[in-house]
């Protein structure tokens, strides 16, 4: 069972599948930059900093409410759709 607390920072690691890319060019960077402000917005999740390699990004995430897997499921979801797209 994963520990979910509001006003708590988190480490997040996401790998590619087979750690295959993720981000294959400048573009795939930017618009992963753009989501973890949406993601502020809709899911009250922070992200205080980040570090994006081809195949995997860390996250320093701060949750305003207990929702961590949600908001993180969401960022990932909307990258997904647009990178597989």
């Amino acid at each position: 069972m994963r520990v979910n607390l509001k006003n708590t920072f988190y480490h997040v690691l996401n790998c590619g599948v087979e750690r295959r890319v993720i981000f294959d060019d400048s573009q795939d960077f930017e618009k992963f930059i753009e989501l973890p402000g949406k993601c502020s917005e809709r899911l009250q999740l922070d992200v205080w900093s980040f570090l994006l390699l081809s195949k995997k990004d860390h996250l320093l995430v701060k949750t305003r409410q207990e929702n961590l897997s949600r908001a993180i499921q969401w960022l990932n979801i909307s990258y997904a759709g647009y990178y597989n797209w």
